[in-house]
């Protein structure tokens, strides 16, 4: 059992000091940090590879409108690179889409192509059905007639 000290007198120095407690340490609040805002635009090459894309697509049968298909997979393969090298840029699907299109139309054209190269008779149909496309145009006058 300890010894009973007098109420009045200092404890002695073997005892260990009373706990005072300590004030609470201060809270200092979260500091949010402030990002500016930077507006993110769709590239313009990747919107011009959507629509040669489309227009390409449009005129399958149409060599004039081939290179619409050409130029969907070359613009959309340029948006690609220019959205990977600026995080700004948005527009990846459209430039994905538009090259799909091109490369299917390329790839249908080509394959049209093969076939009437290796049956002239499919050429022959072909060649039939677009003359008389032409002479049906002509005569509604929708297109002039040729001077050749």
């Amino acid at each position: 059992m300890p010894p009973e000290i007098p109420p009045n007198e200092p404890p002695s120095s073997s005892q260990p000091p009373a706990y005072i407690p300590q004030p609470p340490p201060e809270i200092i609040p979260p500091q949010h940090y402030y990002q500016p805002h930077i507006p993110s635009q769709t590239s313009g090459t990747a919107v011009a590879s959507l629509v040669c894309g489309i227009i390409g697509t449009m005129g399958c049968c149409c060599c004039p409108l081939q290179g619409a298909a050409l130029a969907a997979v070359i613009c959309g393969h340029m948006s690609l690179s220019q959205i990977k090298s600026n995080p700004t840029l948005q527009g990846k699907p459209l430039a994905m889409i538009g090259m799909i299109l091109g490369y299917l139309t390329i790839i249908s054209y080509a394959l049209l192509m093969l076939s009437s190269l290796t049956n002239p008779e499919l050429y022959k149909g072909i060649q039939e059905a677009m003359d008389k496309a032409k002479q049906e145009m002509q005569q509604k006058q929708e297109l002039p007639k040729d001077t050749t």
